[in-house]
């Protein structure tokens, strides 16, 4: 949300306009800091999130091999796949909740990162492969246990975090 300045303040001559927008500029700063994500700075650094990257086929195959429940379709957005998985509803009948999704158009980066507008705040992620796991143990597709021992454990920089969310996970 962009602040217009202060008209009253330009007209009476309490403040000349060079500081009327020097305090606008920092208000709108402090706004747009109340916005971002939590760990952010972690987050938008790209090299730290490449990681192992993996192809997105070699992804599918891994994860269907773990339990071929999961099904991986063609998502609504083009060279994007949803990934689904069995839950039954109120009624007991059986249907395919979205879990999550990715591209397949190029290698995925081991971890999520966040690209970022002019104001520093968060536009979209680019979805790591890890993310997609996140995902799918949440809902109990796959469990962390086995999820170590075909794809490893994590390291580098961004393994604090996806220890900390393993962490929450295995409770």
């Amino acid at each position: 949300m962009l602040i217009q300045p202060d008209k009253s303040a330009l007209g009476d001559g309490r403040l000349d306009e060079v500081e009327s927008l020097a305090r606008l500029k920092e208000r709108n700063a402090r706004d747009a800091a109340k916005n971002r994500i939590p760990d952010q700075d972690v987050l938008e650094n790209k090299a730290a999130a490449l990681g192992m990257p993996l192809q997105p086929n070699e992804l599918i195959r891994r994860i269907q091999r773990l339990n071929p429940k999961i099904i991986v379709e063609p998502g609504g957005v083009r060279n994007a796949v949803a990934v689904r998985y069995p839950k039954k509803d109120e009624k007991g009948v059986e249907t395919k909740e979205y879990v999550t999704g990715f591209y397949i158009d190029q290698p995925m980066p081991e971890f999520s990162c966040v690209v970022v507008d002019n104001r520093g705040l968060p536009l979209r992620e680019v979805r790591g492969w890890r993310t997609v796991i996140m995902a799918l143990i949440r809902v109990k597709a796959l469990k962390p246990q086995q999820v170590e021992v075909v794809f490893g454990r994590a390291n580098g920089q961004r393994a604090t975090l996806w220890d900390k969310h393993m962490q929450h996970e295995r409770k």
